[in-house]
């Protein structure tokens, strides 16, 4: 009596097809959760300060953007640990010096009152190239000692920086893996687990910058890395075994 040899009479093709399409089903539901919830926003389009905002007494906004004097200080209560942290930065350039004061964004910090001081920042400097200037990217860990960087970067060379406007994104995983996107491109990415907590978002605001279009919401970037190891090495184990059945049939 003949037996059935399943889809298409191939019983190998049917045990890879069923193989690859439980692995899409569980890659599917497995990546289902990450999807976004928006934590808090801010357009600086309001009343000003914004609720729950502590801004400094030199910090204005104009034409709907966040500005300050030479190192501004805002905060606000934000107990993200992981997730998505955006913003749009706007070089105004009227400073008169080719090198000016930098941006820093603690994205998880303790606040300013409380001692030690437990940070990640996002730190944002200038320096100087043969094509003129350049923004220089670095993620920092303060650990109430000394101030450590993790990992920095450097961004496009430009005759001048006046003018630019950039989005940023900043993704921290539950695994501690940190990535700055500058305008969708990856500048700089750094794994650390040292602060395992957060009481605020701040700000520290260099002359000459203008902060806008804050969001924050605590969807992981996408699908982690380490599912996507397990759906390589499940791939790999598939093809394996089709080569094994084939070489003994």
């Amino acid at each position: 009596m003949e037996v059935s040899k399943g889809m298409n009479g191939n019983p190998l093709r049917s045990l890879v097809c069923l193989g690859i399409l439980v692995l899409m089903c569980s890659l599917a539901i497995i990546a289902e959760p990450c999807s976004a919830t928006e934590v808090w926003s801010e357009d600086f389009d309001g009343d000003f300060p914004p609720d729950g905002w502590v801004i400094d007494a030199n910090t204005i906004v104009v034409d709907g953007t966040l500005r300050g004097s030479y190192s501004t200080e805002v905060h606000r209560p934000c107990n993200l640990t992981s997730g998505t942290w955006n913003f749009d930065m706007f070089d105004i350039g009227n400073w008169m010096m080719d090198l000016r004061p930098g941006l820093y964004v603690y994205f998880m910090s303790t606040h300013p009152d409380t001692h030690p001081q437990m940070t990640y920042c996002l730190r944002i400097t200038q320096g100087t190239t043969s094509a003129g200037l350049k923004y220089i990217y670095a993620i920092t860990r303060f650990n109430g000692e000394a101030t450590v960087t993790l990992a920095s970067g450097d961004g496009l060379e430009r005759p001048s920086l006046k003018g630019t406007l950039h989005h940023i994104r900043i993704t921290r995983t539950a695994a501690g893996q940190m990535s700055v996107y500058v305008n969708e491109t990856l500048m700089v990415e750094a794994t650390d687990n040292e602060i395992s907590t957060s009481e605020c978002f701040r700000i520290l605001l260099g002359y000459d910058y203008a902060i806008d279009n804050i969001v924050v919401d605590d969807a992981p970037p996408g699908i982690p890395m380490e599912l996507l190891a397990v759906g390589a090495g499940a791939v790999a184990i598939v093809v394996v075994v089709v080569v094994v059945m084939k070489r003994r049939g």
